[in-house]
């Protein structure tokens, strides 16, 4: 673009020196005679005109060129910010992509351990309904939870007949998972 611009100014400087020295060359004509000053007038309006014309060729080419010029930077431009928005939106869905990984090895974790105290509380209850003492301290931790939930809940022996407990015992896993 600044060598396009500086050609211009080349350009216009040209066209008035070209333009100063035929103003000169017709002030010394002025000193011939009518018939000459006019064959030199009409050479001279020639002449500049040729000059304009060329001038005026030039400006053309240099702003087709410009132009040409802007429109392959623009399509640069915007080639590279399609490339960018790709590249962002690949990036994001590969952290998606991970993040995905990572919470479902997570959930898969959990689910494992959920099983894991499950079991050890539904052999724990087992342990503890096989004792007086355990059976004591379950019918207290009940009465806890009816006390402190207010909702009504089933009593061990209702429990044990409807079948819904693990092996017969007074409260599921799920249970103690809740108090």
């Amino acid at each position: 673009m600044a060598k396009i611009e500086d050609k211009k100014r080349l350009l216009r400087e040209k066209l008035s020196q070209e333009q100063t020295k035929h103003d000169a060359a017709l002030a010394s004509e002025s000193n011939k005679t009518a018939k000459e000053m006019e064959k030199a007038t009409e050479k001279h309006v020639k002449e500049r005109k040729r000059q304009e014309d060329k001038f005026e060729k030039e400006i053309r080419k240099l702003e087709e060129r410009r132009e040409k010029e802007t429109k392959k930077l623009l399509a640069k431009q915007q080639k590279e910010q399609d490339k960018n928005q790709l590249f962002k939106a690949t990036r994001e869905r590969d952290e998606y992509k991970q993040r995905v990984d990572i919470l479902e090895e997570e959930n898969k974790l959990l689910k494992d351990q959920m099983g894991n105290l499950q079991r050890e509380n539904t052999a724990l209850v087992a342990r503890l309904g096989k004792s007086d003492v355990g059976k004591e301290i379950l019918r207290s931790v009940q009465e806890e939870d009816l006390v402190g939930s207010g909702r009504s809940r089933v009593s061990s022996r209702a429990s044990r007949s409807s079948g819904k407990s693990g092996g017969g015992v007074g409260r599921s896993s799920t249970d103690l998972g809740k108090s």
